[in-house]
């Protein structure tokens, strides 16, 4: 009989041991199962962050792009044209780095809106930018500054440089046979004025001055010509 009790005893401490190994058992797996879910949970949030800051980014650099651009012709616009040429100049200011400026825009351009329409002159300027684009070198940047007009901005380039560039984009303008709508062709010709960085000048905005003087210069003497500033 105590044999019995004896045997009885054990085997139900064996299976009070079977029982803990079990709880441990699944307490282990269910701490994997826990770890894994906590895992799997960080990976996904990294990657929902990843998403959120990259589409962040890029409505950032689309709003910068659509800030700086003009919306029809796509080169820079008045803002940033001026922003660009005003820090190039801040860099040459106080260096003997050469520095041009060319400013021009299309002559008559309000008769080519008045008799082709507004779509017609919208298309004009599109192609005349492609042209000045196709023209100017790599380094150079063309911005539009107001509604027919453009400037374009000339580092390290001298005058007589400056002067074969403007003339370059006033033969391929003056070249072109623009397509316009329902069969119809429009020719258009541009005034340019030039000027450069002198110890004469002080700001950019008396450089910016005399391309101005310039371009109305090219402007009374008869349009479609290029006019340096003296």
């Amino acid at each position: 009989q105590f044999e019995l009790k004896k045997t009885e005893l054990e085997n139900q401490l064996l299976e009070k041991d079977k029982e803990l190994k079990d709880a441990r058992l699944t307490e282990f797996e269910q701490q994997e199962v826990l770890q894994k879910t906590i895992m799997v949970s960080v990976l996904l949030l990294s990657v929902v962050f990843l998403l959120f800051a990259w589409r962040q980014y890029r409505l950032k650099r689309k709003f910068s792009v659509l800030a700086n651009t003009d919306y029809l012709t796509g080169v820079a616009n008045r803002r940033k044209i001026m922003d660009l040429a005003e820090l190039q100049w801040q860099e040459l200011s106080k260096t003997d780095s050469r520095f041009s400026l060319i400013s021009f825009d299309l002559d008559h351009f309000k008769r080519i809106n008045d008799e082709y329409g507004h779509p017609v002159g919208d298309l004009v300027l599109k192609r005349v930018v492609i042209l000045a684009q196709q023209a100017i070198r790599n380094i150079d940047c063309l911005g539009r500054i107001g509604g027919e007009e453009f400037l374009v901005v000339l580092n390290n380039t001298n005058q007589t440089e400056a002067t074969e560039i403007a003339y370059r984009i006033k033969s391929a303008i003056e070249k072109e046979t623009i397509d316009c709508e329902n069969g119809q062709t429009a020719k258009v010709t541009v005034s340019l004025g030039i000027t450069q960085k002198s110890s004469q000048t002080d700001t950019f905005k008396d450089l910016l001055k005399q391309a101005d003087k310039a371009l109305y210069s090219a402007k009374t003497k008869g349009r479609n010509r290029v006019e340096v500033y003296e």
